[in-house]
C-alpha cells in the first residue's frame, strides 16, 4: 500500500498517468490498476478523470499536501546509498569465545578509528534461542548453523579434543559438554565408548573447569583448552590427537552483505586468526 501511495504521489506531481508510468518505466493501464486499488483501500477517489485530463479531488488534494514531501523525502534516502556506519552495533558471541580466543580482536575492532562514534554492545549470548528473541547485527556461532533466516560466513574451526590434568583422580571418566550421539560424528560416539562413566554438562565452562578439578578427562574444544593452559601452564596433557573441528560462523540478518560495521569485524577476524579458532592443538 506505501508503494501505491508512492506513485499516487508521482501521479500528482505530473498531472498525468502517461507521462508517470513513461517516468516509472510502467505500463499506464498497470499504474492506473495500482491507483485503483489504492483508491478502494481507502474508500474514497484520490483524482477526478475526465476527456480533459485528471485533477485531485478534494481527498487527494488533501493527502497530496499533508505526505507527498515526507514521502519523497522518504523514497529518496532509500535510493541512496548511505555509506557512512551506524551509530550502534550489537554482537552476540559465546562467552567462552568473547573472554577467551576473540578478545584481542574484539579489542582491536571496538578501537577502529572509524568505529568513534559508534556505541558497541558485546552481548555474551550463548544461547541460540536469543538470536530469534533479540535484536542484533552480528552473532557468533559454533557448530553447523541450519537457521536459513541468517546469512553467514565461516570464519574459523575450534579443534576438539581428549586433555586432562596429570593429576586427574580417575582417566576412566569422560567430561563433556556434547551429545553421545550426533548424527554426523562417529569420532565423538567412538570416544563415549572408551570411558566407564560419564559426566555430561550443557555448559563448556562447567566441563572445564571440572577437568581443572581433576574430576575426569576432558572432551573440550581449544577455547577452553586455551583457558586452562592461562590458569596453569604444564599441569595438563592430551590424551587424544584432534578428534573432529568445530566450524565458527559469523551470522547477520536482512542483507546478503553484512553492513559496513559488521564487515570491519569480519577483517579483524581474518586478519587477527585467534589461535584458538585455527582448527589445532595448543601446545601444552
Amino acid at each position: 500500500m506505501l508503494d501505491d501511495f508512492l506513485l499516487f504521489v508521482e501521479v500528482a506531481r505530473r498531472g498525468s498517468f502517461s507521462k508517470t508510468a513513461k517516468v516509472l518505466r510502467l505500463t499506464s493501464p498497470t499504474l492506473s490498476k495500482r491507483i485503483s486499488f489504492l483508491e478502494d483501500r481507502l474508500g474514497t477517489p484520490l483524482f477526478i478523470r475526465s476527456s480533459r485530463g485528471l485533477s485531485l479531488t478534494s481527498y487527494g488534494q488533501d493527502m497530496f499536501e499533508k505526505y507527498a514531501n515526507e514521502v519523497l523525502e522518504i523514497n529518496n534516502a532509500l535510493l541512496v546509498k548511505d555509506t557512512s556506519l551506524p551509530s550502534r552495533f550489537t554482537l552476540h558471541c559465546p562467552q567462552n569465545l568473547m573472554q577467551g580466543p576473540l578478545y584481542s580482536a574484539l579489542s582491536q575492532f571496538v578501537a577502529l578509528p572509524e568505529l568513534a562514534a559508534t556505541d558497541i554492545t558485546l552481548e555474551p549470548a550463548n544461547a541460540n534461542v536469543l538470536l530469534s528473541q533479540t535484536s542484533f547485527d552480528m552473532a557468533i556461532r559454533v557448530g553447523k548453523q541450519k537457521d536459513s533466516a541468517y546469512y553467514q560466513k565461516a570464519v574459523g574451526e575450534i579443534a576438539v579434543a581428549l586433555v586432562c590434568s596429570k593429576a586427574c583422580l580417575s582417566k576412566e571418566v569422560l567430561v563433556t559438554p556434547y551429545d553421545k550421539f550426533p548424527e554426523h560424528n562417529k569420532a565423538l560416539q567412538n570416544t563415549y565408548n572408551d570411558f566407564t562413566r560419564t559426566i555430561k554438562t550443557n555448559d563448556i565452562t562447567v566441563a572445564r573447569l571440572m577437568v581443572q578439578d581433576k574430576m575426569g578427562v576432558g572432551l573440550l574444544p581449544m577455547t577452553e583448552v586455551q583457558q586452562l593452559l592461562e590458569d596453569s601452564k604444564g599441569e595438563y596433557e592430551y590424551m587424544s590427537d584432534i578428534l573432529f573441528n568445530r566450524p565458527v560462523y559469523a551470522l547477520w540478518p536482512n542483507t546478503q552483505v553484512p553492513t559496513g560495521t559488521a564487515s570491519l569485524l569480519l577483517d579483524v577476524l581474518r586478519v587477527s586468526k585467534p589461535t584458538a579458532l585455527n582448527g589445532q592443538l595448543l601446545k601444552l
